[in-house]
């Protein structure tokens, strides 16, 4: 009985992926909670809860790292990391996508509570300076907006990795009107900031899934990219099927995007 017992443990050991010999997985971003936060915090983003969680049901282990945005994207796009976190296909439509994506953020404005402005008054952008992150996507139409304003007052562009803290600094000083960006993003930072009392939620474009879809995008140079897209895929259904998606979901006051 012993024998056949260790027998079917090693079996079943066998049958479990190798974790110690498991290849690593690095995902990098810009800090944006709650989707990804900051680098060895013990809440790292919901992005990063689920990613780690939905490749490690398939052998991979992750390590996440914090840079700057136009950063993150270099680093993928030369196979120097492997996954994009928080990106759209605009962004970076040279990755490898998987099916699913991860959330939804269509685009926020925010200002000063002494502010009446609402990005649906007429010639809204025209009357405002308007704080942007380098190297975002806003979807087709701010995007022309931005380039066809981006060498004037009218649009200020923050870069590093503390891009959108600069914005909501320069808001709090009236450098710029407007902070347009992701509504969770900027709720959780001017939490952390302390400022949450002083800025005002102006308003939110309609979501157009197509445009504010984000997902973990791949390195085009990888010749890896595509299996591990599915098996964040698969990952990602196993998470949800079990109610551990919802789980790591709750943690960060977000609901499922589906």
């Amino acid at each position: 009985m012993r024998t056949l017992i260790s027998t079917l443990l090693l079996i079943a050991t066998l049958a479990l992926p190798l974790r110690g010999n498991a290849e690593t997985i690095i995902l990098v971003a810009d800090s944006w909670c709650p989707y990804n936060c900051n680098e060895g915090n013990s809440a790292p983003g919901y992005l990063i809860e689920i990613a780690t969680e939905a490749f490690a049901l398939s052998g991979y282990s992750v390590t996440y790292e914090e840079m700057n945005w136009t950063r993150a994207i270099y680093r993928v796009r030369k196979g120097r990391a492997q996954g994009l976190v928080g990106a759209t296909m605009a962004e970076v439509p040279d990755f490898v996508f998987p099916e699913k994506w991860l959330g939804l953020g269509p685009n926020a404005y925010f200002t000063l509570t002494t502010s009446r402005w609402k990005p649906t008054d007429k010639d809204a952008l025209s009357k405002v300076r308007l704080g942007i992150v380098r190297d975002y996507d806003y979807g087709p139409k701010m995007n022309a907006w931005i380039e066809a304003h981006k060498d004037t007052p009218l649009v200020q562009e923050a870069p590093g990795e503390n891009a959108l803290e600069t914005n909501l600094l320069k808001l709090q000083y009236s450098r710029i009107d407007v902070v347009v960006d992701q509504k969770a993003a900027v709720l959780a930072k001017a939490k952390e900031m302390g400022l949450e009392k002083t800025i005002r939620f102006a308003g939110e474009d309609p979501i157009i899934p197509a445009e504010d879809r984000l997902y973990i995008a791949f390195s085009p140079v990888d010749p890896r990219s595509r299996k591990f897209a599915t098996a964040l895929d698969d990952g990602v259904t196993a998470l949800r099927k079990s109610g551990r998606l919802t789980s790591i979901l709750k943690k960060y006051g977000m609901e499922d995007w589906e």
